[in-house]
């Protein structure tokens, strides 16, 4: 990109690099420039307005089709050749720093049976893709079809889960590129907005105009929560994950969603209520006793060899090398329900009946 004058900023392409696409990121803030998003045969950049560059992913562009999803992310389709062919893929790219954090996948295209057919992404609405796919290679004519007619290609729209990709360009807003934005006031309203349209969608017909499309947890991928815990945005975690508040005692929010490994979900609950949640879910009679133990009917514990007890177990063990409070100990512990855990028990009762002062 070469400007008319030295004082306008230039960026230079590689050699023999061409550019196929170039446009501007939409911006809502009146008071910052607006980045652009860049796509040669070889690689999707994004730019800041003076044209340096922020992020990068290098791939197979078989068309020159950029979309954009926020201020600071851009979706495109990507293919394992440079002429459609092969595992084609709707791909997002975010001005994270963090590069694995930064990009991920929105979607895979179906494949052609015969021949190859490049992908031409036209649209990103908020709950689905529009594409055009335009067959290659041989086709098969019927007897009597005249030979020199052409298939026109016509749009296709599919579903499509967001809630990654703009969770990602979420965390980028207000300058808070590669940044902590626990306390950015404007990013954590941002985030509560997007995760009541595009996170947890428990209704029966759960989502309105504007909003994502899924029920029970369907969108909510781990990255999504590894940017949330890369960004140490807990309050917003332990919303998408139980559907309540971080400091929440008697709620009875289901963890969504329900197939993503068990480590991820404690990791992400942030606090012990939410942790024994996790835990219990699946089981209605222990998520309430856990959730409120004084006015819940007593339930029976996983037993001992379960992997929510061994969990339950390692969790109590950080809480006391962490110093936190002795009752979110005694809950973990008690969830547990093993020989060991019985005995830390036993053990902490003694010395605090021994050292009344003591903080274990």
């Amino acid at each position: 990109l070469v400007a008319f004058n030295d004082k306008i900023p230039k960026f230079w392409l590689e050699r023999r690099e061409e550019l196929l696409s170039f446009i501007e990121l939409p911006n809502h803030q009146d008071d910052s420039p607006s980045c652009f998003a860049i796509a040669t045969q070889g690689r999707v950049m994004i730019l800041s307005s003076t044209l340096k560059p922020i992020a990068e992913y290098r791939t197979k562009m078989p068309a020159s089709s950029l979309a954009p999803l926020g201020s600071h992310c851009v979706a495109f389709c990507s293919s394992s050749s440079s002429c459609g062919g092969g595992n084609a893929k709707i791909r997002y790219l975010s001005c994270i720093k963090e590069s694995d954090l930064g990009r991920g996948i929105i979607a895979t295209m179906p494949t052609t049976r015969y021949g190859y057919a490049p992908h031409l992404l036209l649209a990103i609405r908020p709950d689905r893709i529009v594409y055009l796919s335009c067959h290659k290679g041989t086709r098969l004519i019927e007897h009597g079809e005249n030979e020199n007619m052409f298939l026109s290609p016509l749009p296709t729209t599919r579903p499509a889960f967001l809630l990654e990709p703009l969770t990602a360009n979420a965390l980028c807003q207000d300058g808070g590129i590669g940044a902590d934005v626990s306390d950015n006031d404007t990013i954590q309203l941002l985030l509560r907005t997007l995760l009541e349209r595009f996170g947890r969608k428990t209704s029966s017909f759960p989502h309105a105009e504007g909003e994502g499309t899924g029920s029970l947890g369907t969108g909510i991928t781990q990255k999504v929560y590894e940017l949330l815990d890369a960004f140490c945005c807990r309050q917003a975690a332990a919303f998408l994950l139980t559907g309540n508040a971080l400091d929440a005692t008697n709620s009875k929010g289901e963890a969504l969603p329900p197939w993503l490994p068990v480590s991820v979900l404690v990791k992400a609950a942030g606090s012990c209520g939410n942790a024994l949640r996790v835990l219990s879910s699946g089981d209605g009679y222990l998520s309430e006793y856990v959730s409120s133990p004084e006015s819940a009917m007593a339930s029976n514990l996983p037993q001992s060899s379960h992997v929510s007890a061994a969990i339950s177990m390692q969790l109590a063990a950080e809480a006391l090398n962490d110093g936190r409070t002795i009752e979110d100990v005694l809950k973990l512990l008690d969830f547990a329900g093993s020989e060991k855990s019985e005995d830390m028990l036993l053990q902490i009762a003694l010395v605090r009946q021994q050292h009344p002062d003591a903080k274990v």
